[in-house]
């Protein structure tokens, strides 16, 4: 059955506004910041698994036939079989969420099995009410509360006049020893997938990802950055395969698409010079 991709970017946008709507609530409310650790040790909240909840209740009873992966429940080799697969991050930045930074983000994706490529992806910051879409070629939007605007990815070409969004948290010894070799002209602190979003919007240049990280972390994301005019590959400039059984990442570049090649070679040899 072909896929109403449209209708599917409809229903993802409800999905994750609705989500927002319940995890600001929590947000705004102290007595409800009940924290456990994950096997992995990373945090948990009742936001996450509420957020989930609401995403899937939203989703399943409209594409039955449909894979899911989400961050939030445990994964199963199901998914692999199904023409279309939503991945999802039910809050990406828990971290965030915890410190109250406003730096979170609610993100569904939409794989095509045939392909294992993205072909819709929804990003909401709750706090700013401001949610990021696209389809594949139908293009990247920002939508603030009843104002819609396209998004483009900027036009800067020169390494040296770029600026890069890199995490607010996660250890980045990599990035620094990079960036003080090959300055950029700018450096935003960014938590979550809104460093994607900076780059989709052309409020920054390029996001270097050099640790592994989810195909929950980053399908949303690269959607939106390519519908928006920009590129998406690992390091190594290679596409992402998504649906993997193995859905570690590890790292990734997102940049306007200028100079991604030229990147894409001078991080290689960067990483070949810290070795020698």
């Amino acid at each position: 059955m072909t896929l109403d991709l449209k209708y599917a970017l409809e229903i993802a946008k409800k999905a994750a506004l609705k989500a927002g709507k319940e995890v600001l609530k929590i947000y705004n409310n102290d007595s409800d910041f009940e924290i456990q650790n994950k096997s992995d040790n990373s945090p948990l909240t009742k936001a996450d698994l509420k957020s989930n909840e609401i995403i899937l209740n939203t989703l399943k009873p409209i594409f039955p036939n449909h894979g899911f992966l989400t961050e939030e429940e445990i994964d199963n080799d199901e998914r692999l079989t199904k023409e279309y697969v939503w991945i999802i991050d039910p809050i990406d930045g828990t971290k965030e969420f915890i410190h109250k930074t406003g730096e979170f983000t609610i993100d569904i994706g939409l794989v095509d099995n045939k392909t294992k490529r993205p072909i819709l992806g929804v990003i909401y910051i709750p706090v700013k009410d401001e949610l990021f879409y696209a389809a594949k070629d139908l293009g990247a939007f920002l939508q603030v509360g009843e104002e819609t605007t396209t998004c483009k990815v900027s036009t800067i070409n020169k390494q040296s006049e770029m600026t890069l969004a890199k995490s607010a948290r996660h250890a980045k010894p990599f990035l620094d020893k990079f960036n003080k070799e090959y300055p950029f002209k700018e450096v935003l602190h960014l938590g979550s997938s809104i460093k994607g979003c900076a780059v989709a919007n052309g409020t920054a240049d390029l996001y270097i990802r050099t640790t592994e990280f989810s195909e929950w972390d980053c399908c949303s994301m690269e959607i939106l950055v390519q519908e928006a005019g920009g590129t998406t590959t690992l390091l190594n400039g290679k596409p992402r395969i998504y649906n993997q059984k193995d859905t570690n990442v590890p790292g990734m570049l997102i940049t306007n698409g200028k100079i991604h090649k030229e990147l894409v070679e001078l991080i290689a040899n960067f990483k070949k010079s810290l070795e020698n």
